[in-house]
C-alpha cells in the first residue's frame, strides 16, 4: 500500500502520471490554484484510489492515445455542488486535452476552461467522464474549474498534449474546430466557446448563446473517433420545441450550419448529435460578418429544397460543386461570391429567393472584371429563380454577383457536368484518355465491370456513384481527376460500413474491395483542393482467396500455445483458425493491439489465454470503422486467465479489424487467436 504525503498539514492527496500508453506511475500532486484546496481525497493506494486510476486509464486509452502526458494526474475531492480550480502553464505550439472522471458512473463532473482569462472550452453539462480541448499556439495560462451538480465524491484528472498541426487527427476535436472556424468564420466573433461531450447515439451536445435579431451565426460541430456522421439543429430559443432556424443536411462528421436570428429573438440554441457512432463530440458558434436585415423571411432549409427542385429540372446529369450557399440579401445591395471553373466543363449557376424578393439576378464575370465586356453569363428573366449557363474555355476563378429587388433570404448552388451532350466534349475525351492510361498502370489483369462515370468536383464537394458488386469477385475502383486537382480521394462504403479508401496523393488512384457478398457500394470521389472533372470506372477479377490451414496455437510448444489448444477443444466450436497465433507480454493496465484481416459473411470465435501470473484479461474486436464488434473478459482460475467469445452479429464486410488485449490484472505473456467458418 502506497503512503500519502501531508502537503498542507490538513490535506492528504496522491496523484498519478498516466501515460498515453496506459501505464501508471504515482507521483505527488501538482499545485492547485493559490487558496484552492483539493479537499479530502482518496489515497491512490487504497481501493477507491485504484478504481479511479483504472477509470482514468480506460479514458486515456480511448481518448488520448498518442498524446504526451503533461505533469501529473490528480485525485481530489468535490463536496456536494462544489467546485475546484486548477491552473496550468501552457507551452506555445500545443493543443491540450484535459480528462476527468469520477469514482463511479453516478458521479457526474463538468469542466470549464479559461485561457488567459477568456472562456476557451467547456464540457456539455455534466457527465461521468469529462473531456475538454484547448489549443494554445502562443502558449498561456489555463484555469480549469471542476464541478459537480449533485452529491460529492472523489475524481481524478490528467492533462495531455499534442503539437499544433495544419491537419489535426480525427479525434482532436478541439483543434479541428479551430481549423474549421478559420475556414468558415474568418474574423468571426466567438459567441460560444467549444462545448465537448463524450456521447453515444441518441445523446447530444447542447449550447445556448445570446443573439442580435437580424445578425447571422455559424455553428460548427466535429465528431471524433467512432463518429462518422454529426447532425446539427439550430433553434430560435432553448429547448426542442423552439422553431428551427437551420439544420445540417450533410452526412459527414464536421457540419457547418449558418443561421440568421429573426428580430425579437434574444437566445439561440444549437444541438449536435451523432447520427452514427459514439465518441467525443464538440460544437461551437461564431457571429459572422453579414449585413443585418429587418428579419429573416424564410428558413434556409426550405430555400435549399427549392434550389434542389430547380436543379432537378434545369441541371439534370450535373453534380453540385461544393455545398449550397445562402443568407440574406438587401434590396439593390449585391452579394458577391467566387467560383472555380475548369476548362472544358459546362456549368449552371442557379439561385432562388425567398419571401420579399420579387426579382433575383445572377451575373458571372471572369476574375474581378466589371462591365459588359467581362460578363461570361447572366440570367435575363424577371423572377426569383435565376439561372445562368456557360462552358468554360479555360480554367479560371469567376465572380458570381447576386442582386435583388426586395429584401429577403436566398440560396445559391453551382452545378457542373462533363459530357458531350453538355458541350464539353474536350473534357469527356480527356477523361477517357486519362482513365485508359491509368488502367494500363493500375488495372492490368482486371476486366471492366461497368461504364466510366463522370462528374465535376471542387470546393470540398464530392461526387457519389453506386457500384453493384458480386460477392464472388474483387473490385478495383479506378478514379482520375483533371483540372487543377492534384489529389483525388476515393472512398467506398456499403450499409454504412467503410470498405476501402485510397491513401495516395495523386490525381489517379485505385482502391480494391472484396465485398464477400452481393452489395451495392457507394463510391465517393472528392478533391482536397482545386476544381475539375473526375471519372470513375470499376474493374473486377475473381476472388482467388483460398482457405489456408493455420495451426491452432501456431507450431510452438510454449505454455500459452498448449493452453489455447486446450481452450479451443472446449470453446472453439471446431472452427479452424483464420489467422496467426498472436503473442505478447503486458504489464498491469497496459494494452496491445493487433491488425487482423477478416472476411465478411462469416462468424468468428475469439480465444485468449495467459500464463499463471495473468490474473484478468479483457479482449475486444473492433471494426475498420472503429466500432466494437464483440468483446469478452476472463479471470484466472489458477492456471492463467482465459477468454472466449463469439462475434454476434457476425461481421458483414471484408477489412482489417483490430484485436485489442488489455492486461486488467496481473502481468506476463499471453496469446490470442481467431477462429471462423
Amino acid at each position: 500500500m502506497l503512503s500519502t504525503q501531508d502537503r498542507s498539514g490538513r490535506v492528504f492527496i496522491l496523484a498519478a502520471l498516466i501515460a498515453a500508453s496506459g501505464s501508471l506511475a504515482l507521483a505527488d500532486a501538482p499545485g492547485w490554484a493559490k487558496g484552492k484546496k483539493p479537499g479530502k481525497a482518496a489515497a491512490a493506494g487504497d481501493a477507491k484510489g485504484k478504481a479511479l486510476l483504472e477509470r482514468l486509464s480506460a479514458l486515456v486509452a480511448d481518448h488520448a492515445a498518442g498524446y504526451e502526458a503533461v505533469g501529473e494526474a490528480t485525485i481530489a475531492h468535490l463536496e456536494k455542488k462544489g467546485t475546484k480550480e486548477l491552473e496550468l502553464a501552457l507551452d506555445a505550439g500545443y493543443c491540450y486535452r484535459v480528462l476527468a472522471t469520477g469514482e463511479k458512473d453516478a458521479f457526474e463532473i463538468g469542466v470549464e476552461a479559461r485561457l488567459d482569462g477568456k472562456a476557451a472550452a467547456s464540457t456539455s453539462g455534466t457527465r461521468p467522464a469529462a473531456l475538454v480541448d484547448v489549443c494554445a499556439p502562443q502558449g498561456g495560462s489555463l484555469a480549469l474549474d471542476f464541478g459537480t451538480p449533485s452529491f460529492g465524491g472523489d475524481f481524478i484528472t490528467a492533462t495531455y498534449r499534442t503539437k499544433v498541426v495544419k491537419v489535426p487527427p480525427k479525434d482532436d476535436v478541439g483543434a479541428r474546430l479551430a481549423v474549421l472556424s478559420d475556414k468558415h468564420a474568418p474574423g468571426g466573433k466567438v459567441v460560444h466557446a467549444p462545448a465537448i461531450g463524450i456521447v453515444g447515439e441518441g445523446e447530444g451536445v447542447d449550447i445556448d448563446f445570446g443573439v442580435k435579431g437580424g445578425s447571422c451565426y455559424k455553428v460548427v460541430a466535429v465528431g471524433g473517433n467512432g463518429i462518422s456522421d454529426v447532425d446539427v439543429v439550430v433553434r430560435a430559443g432553448s429547448g426542442g420545441k423552439a422553431a428551427v432556424l437551420a439544420e445540417d443536411g450533410t452526412a459527414d462528421d464536421h457540419p457547418v450550419v449558418t443561421a440568421c436570428a429573426p428580430q425579437g429573438v434574444g437566445t439561440v440554441g444549437a444541438t449536435a448529435t451523432p447520427g452514427k457512432g459514439s465518441g467525443a463530440l464538440a460544437v461551437a458558434a461564431w457571429e459572422v460578418k453579414q449585413v443585418s436585415i429587418a428579419g429573416v423571411s424564410e428558413g434556409q432549409k426550405a430555400l435549399e429544397e427549392r434550389l434542389a427542385g430547380e436543379a432537378a429540372v434545369y441541371a439534370q446529369d450535373m453534380n453540385m460543386v461544393g455545398m449550397p450557399e445562402g443568407g440574406d440579401i438587401l434590396n439593390k445591395k449585391p452579394v458577391v461570391l467566387e467560383a472555380g471553373l475548369a476548362k472544358g466543363v459546362c456549368y449552371k449557376f442557379i439561385a432562388v429567393g425567398g419571401s420579399g424578393i420579387t426579382d433575383l439576378d445572377i451575373a458571372v464575370t471572369k476574375g474581378k472584371a466589371k462591365g459588359k465586356a467581362g460578363v461570361l453569363a447572366k440570367d435575363t428573366t424577371d423572377d426569383d429563380a435565376p439561372i445562368a449557363s456557360l462552358c468554360a474555355a479555360e480554367t479560371m476563378t469567376a465572380t458570381v454577383t447576386l442582386s435583388s429587388k426586395g429584401t429577403g433570404s436566398y440560396a445559391y448552388g453551382l452545378f457542373a457536368g462533363a459530357s458531350k451532350a453538355a458541350g464539353a466534349a474536350g473534357a469527356f475525351d480527356d477523361l477517357t484518355a486519362a482513365i485508359d492510361a491509368a488502367a494500363v498502370e493500375k488495372a492490368t489483369g482486371w476486366e471492366a465491370a461497368g461504364a466510366m462515370k463522370t462528374a465535376v468536383v471542387g470546393g470540398g464537394g464530392v461526387a457519389t456513384f453506386d457500384v453493384p458488386m458480386d460477392g464472388d469477385y474483387c473490385y478495383g475502383l479506378l478514379a482520375v481527376a483533371l483540372g487543377d486537382i492534384g489529389d483525388i480521394d476515393v472512398e467506398a462504403s456499403a450499409g454504412g460500413l467503410a470498405l476501402a479508401a485510397d491513401k495516395d496523393d495523386s490525381p489517379a488512384a485505385m482502391v480494391e474491395v472484396c465485398p464477400g457478398g452481393d452489395v451495392v457500394a457507394s463510391v465517393k470521389l472528392g478533391a482536397g483542393s482545386g476544381t475539375g472533372p473526375v471519372a470513375l470506372k470499376p474493374f473486377r477479377k475473381e476472388n482467388e482467396v483460398d482457405a489456408v490451414y493455420v495451426p491452432v496455437g501456431g507450431v510452438g510448444t510454449s505454455y500459452i500455445a498448449k493452453a489455447i489448444r486446450k481452450l479451443h477443444e472446449k470453446s472453439g466450436q471446431s472452427r479452424p483458425a483464420v489467422g496467426d497465433f498472436l503473442e505478447g507480454s503486458l504489464e498491469t493496465s497496459k494494452t496491445q493491439t493487433f491488425d487482423v484481416p477478416l472476411s465478411g459473411g462469416k462468424c468468428y470465435t475469439v480465444l485468449a489465454v495467459g500464463v499463471p501470473s495473468v490474473k484478468s484479461l479483457e479482449v475486444k474486436l473492433v471494426s475498420p470503422l472503429g466500432d466494437e464488434v464483440a468483446s469478452g473478459s476472463g479471470s484466472s482460475t489458477g492456471a492463467g486467465a482465459q477468454v472466449a467469445f463469439d462475434t454476434t452479429p457476425c461481421p458483414k464486410w471484408n477489412g482489417t479489424y483490430k484485436l485489442t488485449v488489455k492486461m486488467f490484472s496481473g502481468y506476463g505473456s499471453f496469446g490470442a487467436q481467431i477462429f471462423g467458418k
